[in-house]
């Protein structure tokens, strides 16, 4: 029978109604392979039967519905944009016994009316996953296609991670990033209530997510501890993530119409909820032209401060009566267990829960609240076993920290395109420990002052700023020299690694160096002179890996120009801000591609029709969702296949892609063709 489906896939529209593939029977699905050893998150360990996550729905299949409205980036003039989230996400019209056949069914986490959500771990890599499935004859179509392209625009390190859709006849399923530490609640259920350093961490973590989302104009409309997951089973552990898009909203102004329609009925949770949403004042909030995205993301940081009150008490403060929350009263901090809680957390938490809108901080307000930035700036870098999140870096690790991202970008921005894309494939699927992300995390939350939208420009002074308190230090090295380069390429994964290594790799610095000199100075300045009467081929990343120019040590004096030009690579959408996946993509090692199970599931995304090889149409309808039109020339994608193409077919296989992603050919270096 035909069936709409609500997702779009590489090579079918979204709304397209197509013939339904057989129906089996329930069993078939209960009968996927299950799993029988390997890890498993404590909360996760149960005897519960996977049968219920597959029980087939005889429900009519959804009306057809168009896909929701993007917005086009905007125009920077740069050479190829491309939206990594919309290239790397992929989609798939299959039913779940035919698409996870590469899965192992592990465990049911839990289950609702409209959905479950359970544990695969793919069976090559052996990577677990949470796979939420959610059952279409419950949910709008609208509502659903909101939820996945909220998640795949969201690109923050505090926020979960979807990796891939599958949809069938009766459900939709969402591959996503697994958290093992179970949820915030969890964690204040164990402990009572959290200490106020663990909730000083943890609180400015869940506003950073909030701030993001509000500035990429995405109320959550759910906030509350069960949300929030904890990223790894360790308990000491303190870095979380927010996850439940499910009943978020845009608030952008092409789409409150349809927003508010939806906002007839009050959904969320009760005891965290603002008190306007119970007046139903956010409609009218929303169909108001005048008022601002303050006015409509008010609700999350009403329900933000609901949550730090928890944390820190253990108890709801107005527990779950309507008319308490309604009445205008503030937070009771009477008790005995605030005696021991400070001044300044209390003042936050009344500025969060404040019943008036306006006078009711945003969460980057919140975020410059004297509470959350204590322990934020100034602490030492994260010692390697330690959880990231933490809070800023200062000091000396700052410094390191600067030099070791703009050494990357410079080899970022020498990768051809296809490699960078291919790296960035690898980096969304790293694991939440693995120390790339823990130094992506740990330069997002230093170098990002306002923890919203990541400007460029702003990432721009704040590696200059810190590269300037460098090289004015007491005993900097000189510019142009290599010792600097030589203690950061280790960070980076590109030098050697000793036993005196510091948290990002990079070994114990030298002697220090001489005072600077007219001659260092000269030196310095003909090295970037010379970088910038090379914009054409650094801009493009046409160097030649290996070649002299692509690895000569730069030294920290970098110009503004040269500057703009190296964060501008991480700026894939073209519209000004810092895509964090290529950040974790620069930052890269060369031998996390020595791993062959990640090579071939990066490979696997290319290659999604299954034919051993990708081809320049391959690659075009690929990337088709991800490019402006006016990039998206046959000529174009065909090029970048040439370039690793070594025996010249036509085809990139999976030798030629191993080749490619750990830097073994290149136009200079590749074997002599059809030799």
């Amino acid at each position: 029978r035909p069936v709409t489906y609500v997702t779009e896939t590489v090579t079918t529209p979204a709304g397209r109604a197509r013939q339904a593939p057989p129906a089996g029977p329930a069993q078939e699905r209960a009968g996927l392979p299950a799993h029988t050893s390997g890890f498993l998150p404590r909360w996760a360990r149960s005897s519960q039967s996977l049968d219920q996550a597959f029980v087939q729905s005889s429900a009519p299949s959804v009306p057809s519905s168009s896909a929701l409205p993007s917005t086009p980036p905007a125009d920077s003039g740069a050479s190829f944009g491309w939206a990594p989230a919309r290239a790397l996400v992929h989609s798939w019209h299959q039913k779940l016994s035919e698409r996870y056949r590469g899965y192992s069914m592990v465990n049911m986490i839990g289950e609702g009316r409209h959905g479950a959500v359970f544990i695969v771990q793919h069976k090559d890599s052996e990577k677990y996953y949470a796979c939420k499935l959610l059952y279409k004859r419950d949910h709008e179509p609208q509502a659903l296609r909101g939820e996945i392209d909220m998640l795949r625009r969201l690109d923050h390190p505090n926020i979960v991670r979807l990796h891939e859709t599958n949809e069938d006849s009766e459900a939709v399923f969402l591959l996503m990033e697994l958290c093992r530490g179970g949820d915030l609640f969890g964690r204040i259920s164990e402990e009572g209530h959290l200490p106020e350093g663990t909730a000083r961490t943890l609180s400015r973590q869940m506003l950073q997510a909030l701030s993001y989302c509000h500035a990429n104009s995405i109320a959550h409309h759910d906030v509350k501890p069960e949300n929030f997951l904890l990223e790894t089973e360790d308990p000491g552990c303190l870095t979380l993530k927010l996850a439940d898009f499910g009943i978020a909203t845009s608030i952008k102004p092409t789409k409150l119409a349809s927003t508010t329609a939806i906002e007839s009925e009050v959904r969320g949770s009760i005891p965290y909820m603002a008190p306007e949403r119970f007046l139903r004042r956010w409609d009218s909030l929303a169909a108001d032209p005048r008022t601002s995205g303050q006015g409509l993301t008010a609700g999350d940081a009403w329900s933000a401060g609901v949550v730090l009150y928890v944390m820190l008490s253990g108890d709801l403060p107005f527990g779950e009566d309507v008319s308490a929350i309604c009445s205008g009263r503030p937070p009771d901090f009477s008790g005995k267990v605030w005696r021991t809680v400070s001044e300044e957390a209390r003042d936050l938490v009344g500025r969060l829960v404040c019943p008036d809108i306006e006078r009711r901080w945003t969460a980057q307000q919140a975020l410059a609240h004297p509470w959350l930035r204590e322990g934020a700036e100034g602490t030492p870098p994260p010692a390697p076993g330690a959880a990231p999140g933490q809070g800023t870096v200062g000091g000396t690790g700052r410094h390191q920290l600067a030099r070791a991202v703009v050494q990357s970008l410079r080899r970022w921005r020498q990768i051809p395109k296809l490699r960078r894309i291919a790296i960035a494939a690898v980096a969304t699927r790293l694991d939440g420990e693995h120390p790339t992300l823990r130094l992506a995390r740990a330069a997002h939350d230093t170098f990002n002052p306002r923890h919203s939208k990541w400007r460029c420009e702003e990432l721009v002074h704040a590696l200059n700023d810190c590269l300037c308190e460098a090289m004015a230090a007491p005993g900097a090295p000189a510019p142009g020299g290599d010792g600097g380069d030589a203690a950061f390429a280790s960070a980076v994964g590109d030098g050697p690694r000793g036993a005196a290594s510091d948290e990002f790799g990079a070994r114990e610095p030298s002697p220090p160096t001489p005072t600077l000199t007219g001659l260092h100075v000269r030196r310095a300045v003909k090295g970037v002179v010379g970088r910038l009467l090379r914009p054409a081929e650094a801009a493009e990343g046409t160097l030649p890996l290996g070649s002299p120019r692509a690895s000569e040590p730069e030294g920290d004096l970098v110009s503004l120009t040269e500057m703009r030009c190296l964060v501008e690579s991480l700026d894939g959408v073209r519209d000004g801000t810092v895509d964090f996946t290529l950040l974790v993509a620069a930052l890269l090692p060369e031998e996390a591609f020595s791993d062959e199970t990640r090579v071939v599931e990066a490979f696997g995304m290319f290659d999604f029709r299954g034919r051993g090889g990708v081809s320049a149409d391959d690659l075009s309808t690929f990337m088709r969702a991800a490019v402006r039109t006016r990039d998206a020339s046959a000529r174009r994608f065909a090029e970048m296949i040439t370039e690793f193409d070594l025996n010249e077919d036509g085809v990139l296989d999976l030798e030629e892609f191993r080749a490619m992603l750990q830097g073994r050919s290149s136009p200079s270096a590749a074997a002599p063709r059809g030799g």
